[in-house]
């Protein structure tokens, strides 16, 4: 897997996006550029997917971290910010 990484560009949606697809020779794997590896989701390492699938797969990462990020930046302006919080 590390070697097909090293000549192969990563396909991501954005420069911004955590997750990024990556052409193996078995199909695609659904990469993961915080842990520089392949996603495990659910125990399963997402690879050697159709594009299809790869793609709807992306999307549907892309969607929680995005939500992640919403969440956490609720919680960090509600924590900081004394009209919010109560204080």
């Amino acid at each position: 897997m590390i070697e097909t990484r090293k000549t192969c560009p990563i396909h991501s949606p954005s420069a911004s996006s955590r997750y990024g697809l990556l052409e193996d020779p078995t199909g695609w794997t659904v990469w993961d550029s915080e842990t520089d590896g392949p996603v495990l989701f659910g125990g399963e390492i997402l690879s050697g997917q159709s594009r299809m699938v790869a793609d709807i797969l992306l999307a549907f990462l892309d969607d929680i971290e995005i939500s992640r990020a919403a969440g956490r930046r609720r919680l960090s302006s509600t924590s900081t910010d004394p009209e919010k919080s109560g204080s």
